[in-house]
C-alpha cells in the first residue's frame, strides 16, 4: 500500500513506522489493516489476527490513515467465521 501521491510512503498490513496523528488507532502504525463491525471498532487487524467480538453485524476493513485519499493499492483479506 502505497500512503501517498509521492509514493515515499509505503506500509503493509502490519502497518509503517510512520504514525498518522489523526488514524482511527493512534497506537498503530498508517497504512495498518483496520476492522469495522458495523458501529464496533476500530480493531487494528494487522497481517495475521484472531479475534471475537461480543456483536454481530456487517464487516469492514480499512486502512489505519488520516488521510486516505492519496493512499494507492490494496490488501488481500481472508475471513473464516466460527459460530459462538
Amino acid at each position: 500500500m502505497t500512503l501517498s501521491t509521492n509514493g515515499n510512503y509505503s506500509s503493509t498490513p502490519e502497518g509503517s513506522s510512520r504514525s498518522a496523528p489523526d488514524a482511527p488507532v493512534l497506537n498503530q502504525g498508517a497504512g495498518g489493516l483496520i476492522a469495522n463491525i458495523d458501529n464496533y471498532g476500530p480493531i487494528f487487524i494487522g497481517a495475521n489476527y484472531t479475534f471475537s467480538v461480543p456483536v454481530s453485524g456487517r464487516l469492514y476493513f480499512g486502512v489505519n490513515d488520516d488521510h486516505i485519499a492519496d493512499n494507492r493499492g490494496e490488501y488481500s483479506v481472508n475471513v473464516s467465521v466460527t459460530p459462538r
